[in-house]
C-alpha cells in the first residue's frame, strides 16, 4: 500500500484538537510531513484504530522511553517521551482476521500535557509546539545545503524514490525540508526524537547537516 507525499503542498491543514488516541510504541517516532506504514494487531490499537476513522481520523505516536535494565517498569505505557507528532490517517486497509494496515501521515509537533486513562487505549492532554525561524536567511542556506549532503548521499548509493527526489527539488519550505530529510535519512529513533523536541528550525537544519555528514558513505572506488 503506497501512498504518495502530496503534490500541491507538504500536508493537509488541520485544526489540533486538545486531546487525542496515542499509540505508543518502542523505539519509532514520526516527524510532520512523514509517511509511516503501521500493521495494528493488538486489540487496543484495532479499537484506537476504529474510534479514529469514525472521527477526524488523528492519533499520534509516542515513543516509549527505554526502561532501565536494573528496574524495567511493570507499566512502560506511562513512561513516553513528551514530544510526539499529531497525525493523520492517510489510508487504512483492513483485512478478515481483524488487523489493518494503514499509513499515517505526520502534520504537526505536539507535546503531551496530560494523559487520560478511560479508554483501552491512552488518551492525551495535546499541546501544540510553534516552529520558529531566528534567521531567515540563514535558514534557506542551511536547507540548501542540506539539499546538497541529500544529493551527496544519493551519489554515493543511497536508495530514494524519484517520487521522493522530485518532491523534495519542489519544496521551498526549509522546516519542511529538514523534516522530509531528517525522517527519510535518519534512521536512528532517539536522534530523531532530539529533532523533534527542536523548536528552532535552524537548529533543527543544523541537526541534521551534521547527522547526514557524519554518516556520508565512502565514494564508490574509494
Amino acid at each position: 500500500m503506497e501512498t504518495p507525499y502530496p503534490a500541491d503542498s507538504p500536508g493537509p491543514q488541520v485544526d489540533i484538537p486538545d486531546r487525542a488516541p496515542v499509540m505508543i510504541l518502542p523505539e519509532c517516532n514520526l516527524l510532520p510531513y512523514g509517511l509511516l506504514p503501521l500493521f495494528i494487531f493488538e486489540p487496543k490499537y484495532r479499537q484506537l484504530l476504529e474510534d479514529s476513522l469514525a472521527a477526524e481520523r488523528l492519533f499520534c505516536l509516542g515513543m516509549r522511553k527505554p526502561s532501565p535494565e536494573t528496574a524495567p517498569d511493570p507499566d512502560p505505557d506511562h513512561h513516553v517521551f513528551e514530544h510526539s507528532t499529531l497525525g493523520l490517517i492517510r489510508a487504512s486497509v483492513s483485512h478478515d482476521d481483524g488487523t489493518s494496515h494503514l499509513i499515517l501521515q505526520g502534520l504537526k509537533r505536539v507535546r503531551f500535557t496530560g494523559w487520560i486513562d478511560d479508554h483501552a487505549y491512552r488518551i492525551a492532554e495535546l499541546e501544540p509546539v510553534e516552529s520558529s525561524v531566528s534567521n531567515d536567511l540563514q535558514a534557506q542556506a542551511l536547507s540548501s545545503r542540506l539539499l546538497e549532503i541529500t544529493r551527496e548521499h544519493v551519489q554515493r548509493g543511497a536508495e530514494v524514490s524519484d517520487q521522493l527526489r522530485d518532491y523534495l527539488n519542489s519544496l521551498q519550505d526549509p522546516e519542511a525540508i529538514g523534516d522530509i530529510v531528517a525522517y527519510n535519512f535518519i534512521s536512528n529513533p532517539y536522534s530523531r526524537q532530539q529533532l523533534l523536541e527542536l523548536t528552532d528550525v535552524c537548529e533543527r537544519l543544523r541537526f541534521v547537516i551534521e547527522k547526514l555528514a557524519k554518516s556520508l558513505p565512502k565514494k564508490r572506488g574509494a
